[in-house]
């Protein structure tokens, strides 16, 4: 019996250096639906950094890559740079997790996110008054089970005003509980710098690949801050792109 496929063998876009050996695949991606040209060119330069800071993707042919909006289709795309092309090793978060338990959660934020958004805001499923929220939850961005870091972190990249709790609102959306599941483990995420929308890492069995958050939670004041997803999506492209 063959071995099941893992995930990052199912990666269907490869990058690769141009200069380099054309068989040494540096990282990846699954062209899920909602990720474009745009996307693979700003996904690049958090996966590695350029001794000489410009670089261009290429198709094999040796034609330019295209900076669009249009979907990015599966193959392999050539980085070339003038200088050296080094692969960022350190994720944003960097010391091991503390078990979950070991912080008192509040009630309170279950209750107020779920209150703010009233509905899972990925998948738009509204739960209904009959339910209970049953099947629901409040998912925190920044994980709770790295609150002994997050004074440090919400500083460095400006994710809430000073002082915010780890489990303020503002650090939370409301979630379908699978698809809490997959957030927390950074398999899709969401990108404020393209309306809002949902970038799935993975083969989505979901249906959420490019879908976007719903205008009225963009417009709540109390929502989280953009910073905040774009940290989230800044490490899920990391978690994923890399591991060849």
């Amino acid at each position: 019996m063959s071995k099941p496929q893992s995930w990052e063998e199912k990666r269907n876009v490869h990058l690769l250096e141009w200069e380099g050996d054309h068989d040494l695949v540096l990282a990846g991606i699954v062209a899920s639906r909602g990720i474009t040209f745009n996307h693979l060119w700003r996904m690049v330069p958090e996966v590695f950094r350029f001794t000489m800071i410009d670089f261009w993707l290429f198709y094999e042919g040796g034609t330019m890559v295209p900076m669009n909006n249009d979907q990015l289709p599966a193959g392999r795309y050539f980085i070339v740079t003038n200088g050296n092309i080094i692969r960022i090793t350190d994720p944003i978060i960097t010391s091991t997790p503390t078990a979950q338990n070991h912080f008192n959660r509040s009630g309170r934020f279950r209750n107020d996110v779920r209150t703010r958004d009233g509905r899972c805001v990925v998948s738009g499923c509204v739960v209904p008054r009959t339910m209970e929220y049953d099947g629901y939850e409040a998912a925190h961005i920044y994980p709770i089970a790295y609150h002994h870091n997050w004074a440090n972190d919400s500083h460095q990249f400006k994710l809430l005003p000073e002082g915010e709790s780890i489990d303020s609102m503002r650090n939370g959306i409301f979630l379908r509980e699978d698809i809490h599941t997959l957030f927390d483990r950074f398999i899709f995420s969401i990108d404020v710098d393209d309306n809002y929308k949902v970038i799935y890492f993975r083969i989505d069995t979901r249906g959420i690949a490019g879908n976007r958050l719903p205008q009225s939670f963009i417009d709540n004041p109390h929502r989280p801050s953009d910073n905040l997803f774009r940290w989230h999506f800044k490490q899920a492209v990391l978690r994923n792109m890399r591991g060849y």
